[in-house]
């Protein structure tokens, strides 16, 4: 059902998510590189939530269903 693959490929398109728009951010940068590493790695961390949130129910329901449609 969920497996190690999903949790990854979560954190692959947070983690990308986060860069993209930290790079797209137009507001003038904080020189203080503990900050913004603290700021992407939050952010990634509530990306990855949300998403983890929104995948994982979904694909427990489509599991069900396909085992209810074979059975």
């Amino acid at each position: 059902m969920i497996n190690k693959k999903d949790i990854i490929i979560i954190g692959i398109i947070s983690i990308l998510l986060t860069v993209i728009g930290f790079i797209l951010d137009l507001n003038e940068r904080i020189p203080n590189i503990l900050l913004n590493t603290y700021e992407v790695l939050f952010m990634s961390a509530i990306i990855f939530i949300m998403i983890s949130i929104i995948y994982l129910p979904v694909k427990l329901i489509i599991y069900k269903f396909i085992k209810s449609k074979l059975n």
